[in-house]
This record gives structure tokens, sequence and C-alpha cells, in this order.
């Protein structure tokens, strides 16, 4: 089916959705005014569980004023994800944003540097087939809490948070915990530097982790 349903915020038709199917494939289409959609400042759970396996904003998906997008891409069936033309620049919630996408191998983000995040917690948790990360392009220096973010990621074998500052961090419960393969993870001097030993509780739980390597 073809038809129309209208989804803007206002409901004034600014924005509408529609479905078509091709080679046996359900497209899933969203419209906006001047061929752009505008994200409200939460887009929580905007895609969850949708089954996704591609996506694609077409540079017409404008985020700049998005703030919590919690669990907006969790559960679905990517094996690739590109979402470096959105504008993350205010976005300060990130929990479950990429959660239990279990089939996705490549993952490639906007750069952060705006300083905003301040919650990551299990943002990275079950991608259970992504080796390797490159989050040097994040600026974690207001993040306070990093529960859970990489748990479970069963074959990431490395990953680069050199950029990473967790000066404002008050916890990293299982960051790392159920990585079995990950052996090393790319650091930088302000990095880990903690005050007291319970907000890292199981931090690299059954991880396979033997090297925090500092390039700074």
């Amino acid at each position: 089916s073809n038809t129309a349903i209208d989804i803007s915020a206002a409901q004034d038709k600014s924005v509408i959705a529609y479905v078509t199917s091709e080679d046996n494939t359900l497209l899933f289409h969203i419209a906006g005014e001047d061929g752009v959609v505008m994200a409200s400042e939460d887009t929580s759970g905007l895609f969850i569980g949708c089954g996704m396996h591609e996506v694609d904003f077409n540079n017409n998906f404008n985020t700049s004023e998005l703030v919590t997008a919690v669990s907006m891409f969790d559960s679905n069936s990517f094996t690739e994800l590109n979402l470096s033309s959105l504008d993350l620049s205010n976005l300060e919630n990130a929990e479950s944003m990429f959660a239990a996408n279990w089939e996705l191998k490549k993952l490639k983000l906007p750069t952060m540097t705006s300083g905003s995040l301040k919650r990551m917690d299990y943002m990275f948790s079950r991608c259970k087939k992504i080796e390797y990360m490159d989050l040097i392009n994040f600026n974690t220096e207001n993040v306070t809490s990093f529960n859970h973010c990489f748990t479970s990621c069963e074959n990431l074998k490395a990953i680069d948070v050199s950029n990473f500052n967790t000066k404002n961090a008050t916890t990293f419960q299982r960051m790392f915990a159920w990585c079995p393969l990950l052996k090393n993870i790319y650091i930088n001097e302000n990095i880990f530097i903690i005050d007291s030993s319970d907000v890292t509780t199981e931090m690299f739980k059954d991880s396979g982790t033997d090297q925090l390597i500092n390039i700074a």
C-alpha cells in the first residue's frame, strides 16, 4: 500500500509516511516539506524493532535539534549503518541508541565534538558482529555514565576511544563486559581517571582485554 499517514507532530501533514513494495521488500518512506524532515528533540524508539536492513536519509533528515535518542535504532537487522550525514551536535542522551543490532558489522557515525553528550549507557551493547569501533571523533567530556556501553559485543576485537575524556563520568559498570575477543583498547591520558573503585564495578567482566594502549 502507498496510503500516506500524517506523522507530523502538529498533525498538519508537514511530515508523512508511506510504505511501498519492491522485489518482495517493504520500503518505508518518510517525506517532509521541501524534501526535508525535521526531527524533534526526542526521537526515542523511533525505529526500534522495525527489522530494517538499511536506511538512507539522503541528507534530508535534519537532526540539528535532536537531544534525546534513547533506543532510536535499537533491535534492527542492519549489517552496515552510515549515519555520517546526521547532525548530532546537540545530542545529550544516546542510551541504547544502537543496542541489539546483532547483525551490524560496520557503523559510521558523524563527528561528535560539541561536548553535548551526557549519557551513553548501553549505547552499543549487544552489537554482536562488529569487530572494530572507531570513536575517535567523540567528545565525551560531559558524559556522566558509560554503564554497559559496549556490553556483549561478542566479536569486538579492538576499539579506539583515544579521544574520550571521562573526567565527569561517575560510573563505568560493565562497560566492556562480555566482550571475549576484545584485546586492545586505545586510550589517552584523560580516560578512566577515577577516584572510587566502586564506579568501575565489573568494568571488564569476562572480556578478553589484555592491553590498554595509550596513544596520546
